[in-house]
């Protein structure tokens, strides 16, 4: 919930899934430039296509695995995965291999601790 609230995401939360969102149709390049700018994370990393429409979007703070993150890009209505990190050689090339296929799929990728940091100042059990 914290990095839901970091992001000012909860309007646009699924009520059946937490980590699915639904928003405005918006550009790839726009949705990572808001990230960024909430997150004041400097540098991020975007794969697919900048213009790409975006208008559903999973999130995945942390490292939740290639299993997760697949799932994700494989629901029919995604466009977006927003992740902290990710092994190169798996969710990166399989969004890869799905845009050459023609599917409209992207990753904005936070860096692991990025992507985890508003969750954590929500936590009263964290401690730096």
């Amino acid at each position: 919930m914290g990095m839901v609230h970091a992001l000012g995401w909860e309007k646009f939360q699924d009520p059946t899934h937490q980590y699915l969102f639904s928003f405005p149709e918006t550009t790839l390049t726009q949705l990572a430039k808001d990230i960024g700018g909430k997150l004041r994370i400097r540098t991020l990393r975007i794969v697919g296509n900048p213009s790409l429409k975006i208008k559903r979007v999973a999130l995945s703070p942390g490292a939740s695995g290639f299993a997760n993150e697949t799932r994700a890009l494989e629901m029919g209505d995604v466009q977006a995965l927003v992740l902290g990190e990710t092994r190169e050689w798996e969710t990166v090339e399989y969004t890869a291999d799905a845009i050459t296929q023609g599917r409209q799929k992207a990753l904005i990728i936070l860096g692991h601790i990025p992507s985890e940091q508003a969750v954590a100042a929500q936590d009263p059990f964290w401690s730096p």
